[in-house]
């Protein structure tokens, strides 16, 4: 559980280097400090931003030596305490020390609450982000610290609203919270409502289906929802057509969708290589041959394309072409070179017979 907290705030939470910059949270905290322990917290942060804790830490406790109403070092100790020697309940401590000291202290909140969180007290937890975001209700870190312990307190619904409250106030990580929000709502079975904004969280929901591998019809739901929220997804309409290519019966549906996320998108290889796999599955090798024509185009150093094209020329009877695809793709692809070399001998024994 700890790493899972500690992998999530190199999501969402500031770094380090971060938190220890002098200027992180000056307006918030008490600078009328004398000169000495100004200097060592000084000589403290650039140990800390080197790394070097042990030094760090005895400077700061240095300055409490001298000086001990200083927050600042409080809570320095306190990142140290969590970050570095993961010590939760020593890590607490220092933050309310921090906290009684200074009580507009941000990221004092946030850290404990994530302290309270690596031991799995989701409450707490949620009390320090709630109150952090009291002082900065535009925080988005300790939006998305408050969505993981809402979701872990099992509340989806609290969750989801942090994060798309998260995403509106930062629009340029919209995909990161759209991944989050449909983790959420499969993990716990949350509905999503059906909007536009919502379209990336539904795509996202039937990307994490897909890569699963179960739940297909849903995933299948899913595409169609944001089709219907963005018909100009180009890559839904493609997840789709691939759904619907493992069917022997929805071939045509299928072609229709390559062919839309063609239309939108006319720059990525994929698309033309998946119809052009559904053309040749379908017996029609010159438009197959088309589509791994314009994949290549876009893609030429991709060793399977040259395989599907070196196919489409052998049905097509076009042997020298095929020979000279085959090659390119065992040179681009070597560990699959005994499968090339099958179907060169093949070529190579049709030119012997037909001489």
């Amino acid at each position: 559980m700890k790493k899972y907290i500690y992998f999530f705030s190199t999501i969402f939470l500031l770094s380090i280097q971060l938190l220890s910059s002098p200027t992180s949270c000056s307006a918030n905290r008490n600078t009328n400090v004398p000169d000495g322990p100004a200097r060592l917290l000084n000589l403290a942060e650039s140990f800390l931003n080197g790394k070097n804790y042990t030094r760090s830490e005895a400077t700061y406790k240095e300055v409490l030596s001298i000086d001990r109403n200083n927050d600042e070092a409080y809570f320095k100790l306190g990142i140290i305490a969590l970050r570095h020697y993961h010590n939760n309940n020593k890590a607490i401590y220092y933050f309310n020390k921090a906290i009684e000291l200074n009580k507009n202290g941000v990221e004092y909140y946030i850290n404990r609450g994530a302290a309270y969180a690596a031991i799995d007290d989701w409450k707490l937890a949620i009390v320090d982000y709630t109150t952090a975001l009291q002082i900065d209700p535009k925080n988005t870190w300790a939006l998305s610290s408050r969505a993981r312990s809402y979701e872990e307190n099992k509340d989806a619904d609290n969750a989801i609203s942090d994060y798309q409250a998260a995403k509106l106030i930062d629009p340029l990580n919209h995909a990161t919270y759209n991944i989050e929000i449909a983790r959420v709502s499969l993990k716990l079975g949350a509905e999503i409502k059906k909007t536009k904004e919502n379209s990336g969280v539904f795509l996202e929901r039937a990307i994490q289906e897909l890569n699963r591998g179960e739940h297909i019809e849903r995933a299948e739901e899913d595409l169609k929802t944001t089709i219907e929220l963005d018909s100009k997804n180009d890559w839904a309409h493609f997840l789709l057509g691939k759904i619907y290519a493992t069917s022997p019966d929805k071939s045509k549906p299928a072609m229709k969708q390559f062919s839309k996320a063609i239309k939108i998108n006319k720059l990525v290889p994929d698309y033309y290589f998946f119809r052009g796999k559904l053309h040749g599955k379908n017996g029609n090798y010159k438009a197959a041959k088309k589509d791994f024509d314009a994949a290549i185009e876009l893609d030429p150093r991709r060793g399977n394309l040259y395989f599907y094209r070196g196919m489409c020329y052998m049905e097509l009877e076009m042997t020298t072409e095929a020979q000279d695809d085959l090659i390119k793709f065992k040179q681009l692809d070597p560990k699959r070179g005994t499968q090339a070399d099958s179907y060169l001998n093949t070529l190579f024994s049709q030119k012997k017979s037909s001489k």
